[in-house]
This record gives structure tokens, sequence and C-alpha cells, in this order.
């Protein structure tokens, strides 16, 4: 079995070296192992290998405004919360710098209340492995506030809330 993997792996692009610490478990859980032609990633349960490194491409923001009945005709078709392209958030965005980019150490939330929350707390909160934590695109204000997180949640401050009287629809569109 040992050499099995071990041809497996080779024919992957890993080094011997690489495969040594791949069958012998000896990278710490969270830990990658970038090869030629694909990616290890130590998880609880053993390693995931990917074709290629996944991250987030790069993309523009097209930001549309529409009104609070579009965005609930919308969200009962389409149930558009958890779209990776596709996110409504408040007013409050309103003459803001958005940027789309991947996660950067110290991303954070300002909540309901203002009280800030980091965005590596949100991915634990919502248990995400670290492999798959840079494929998620983040959509900040210039204040390095996070917006959202396509995909996956969306800032308290700038929910949708019933007494907007509009909205603005942010189409992640990928290069």
């Amino acid at each position: 079995m040992r050499n099995f993997a071990t041809e497996k792996l080779f024919s992957m692009g890993f080094t011997r070296d690489q495969i040594d610490k791949i069958v012998g478990f000896s990278v710490q859980r969270g830990g990658k192992i970038p090869g030629k032609k694909y990616v290890a990633y130590r998880i609880r349960t053993g390693w995931k290998l990917f074709k290629e490194l996944s991250k987030f491409k790069d993309g523009n923001l097209k930001i549309s405004r529409v009104t609070n009945d579009e965005f609930l005709h919308w969200k009962l078709e389409n149930t558009l919360d958890t779209s990776t392209n596709t996110v409504f958030v408040s007013q409050l965005v309103f003459g803001m710098n958005l940027t789309v980019g991947s996660r950067k150490t110290g991303d954070y939330f300002i909540g309901a209340s203002g009280k800030k929350t980091l965005l590596s707390d949100v991915f634990i909160d919502l248990k995400i492995e670290n492999y798959l934590k840079d494929i998620y695109p983040v959509i900040s204000n210039e204040m390095g506030e996070v917006i959202a997180v396509l995909g996956l949640v969306i800032g308290e401050k700038y929910r949708v809330k019933m007494e907007d009287s509009y909205c603005f629809r942010l189409d992640f569109i990928q290069n």
C-alpha cells in the first residue's frame, strides 16, 4: 500500500521529500504541501488533494441599485443569500469605494451593536477548513471593514432591513 501511494503521489508531481511528509503524516493539521500539479492539504482525517491551488480569482464588482421589493422577489425566487456571485446589501454602502479580494490578516466585521468581530473568528465559527478560506471573495470598504464574504456571510451592519427604501445588488464578475 505504501509503495502504491508513493508512486501515485510521485506521478502527481510531488518530490520524494514531500511524499515522505504526506505518507508519514509529519505535517500538522491545516498545513499544505504544494506539488507541481497538485496541492495536498492536511485535514482531520488525513489528506485532501486538489488539482491546483484554487485561490480566489481576481474580478470586479458590478453595483446596481434596486428597490426592497425587487430584493424580496429575487430572494424568494433564487435564495441569493448564499450565492457565490451575488449579494444584496443595505443603502449604507452608498458612496463607499468597495473592493473585492482575498482575506487579509486583521479583516473584521462591525456588528449591529458596533462591536468588531474578526473574519478569522467568523471562519472558525462556521467551521471552514484552512484550505478553503482563500476560495471565498471578501468585499470590503476603503477602511478595511468587511461588508460580506460571498457565499458565506453578510456583515450584520450591512444586511438589508425592511425600513430601507432601497438596497444595492453587488455582482462579482471574475476575470
